[in-house]
């Protein structure tokens, strides 16, 4: 059943017949942003709808399978993990796990998961997130978990994460040098701790994929 706010909390929403002045509590809402027509069947705010309600559907599954008075917030984590994986089935979900408590990370919508080049250009890798958890990160690192795996060389394969309390938001770069081997490749980057344990088993969040091109010569008659 709906949750109507206006008639639950009419003191705050139903003004009165003459002026005063209302004092209101702090209060938790979740904001879908985005941009064009809401309405029709397909568009995107239909569509982070449909993922939101899952994601919330996985959250309260948490709170009922917790052995403990609460548990994790994981609604962040699940939503981006859903919209990467839209036809995964519920059953086979499994979220994100932390390897420390109430640790969330939110990947920005502005974040480039997605590159291409030329052979021996470099690139410039860049993440966003946030720390959305009450872990303060300290001496925290990105690490490129396959580099003996793949042909792209990172300049470094561990990026240092600067100390990032909760509530606030991190950008690191690191380049990228692709080397003479054409095809997609994915950089599996993890985060790590200060004695390299990965905060966030089984997680892809922080991958990268780029797309490594010959650069062919322009062509004399």
């Amino acid at each position: 059943m709906a949750f109507d706010y206006k008639k639950e909390y009419k003191e705050f929403y139903m003004p009165k017949n003459t002026p005063s002045i209302v004092t209101v509590p702090s209060m938790n809402y979740i904001a879908v942003r985005g941009h064009g027509d809401p309405n029709p069947e397909d568009s995107e705010y239909k569509q982070a709808m449909q993922v939101l309600r899952r994601a919330l559907a996985i959250q309260f599954k948490a709170f009922i399978d917790s052995d403990k008075e609460d548990a994790a917030d994981i609604v962040a984590m699940t939503y981006q993990q859903l919209l990467e994986e839209p036809e995964q089935e519920p059953s086979s979900f499994h979220h994100i796990s932390s390897l420390y408590p109430d640790d969330t990370v939110y990947i920005k919508p502005d974040h480039k998961r997605s590159y291409s080049g030329f052979m021996y250009e470099k690139l410039t890798v860049t993440w966003k997130f946030s720390n959305l958890g009450t872990q303060t990160w300290c001496g925290r690192k990105l690490y490129l978990s396959n580099h003996d795996e793949i042909r792209p060389r990172a300049e470094n394969n561990y990026i240092e994460i600067p100390e990032t309390p909760p509530k606030t938001g991190v950008e690191i770069s690191v380049v990228i040098e692709l080397r003479p081997f054409e095809g997609r490749t994915t950089c599996h980057w993890i985060m790590v701790d200060s004695g390299d344990n990965d905060c966030y088993p089984g997680s892809r969040m922080f991958d990268i994929d780029i797309d490594v091109k010959f650069k062919r010569k322009n062509s004399y008659r």
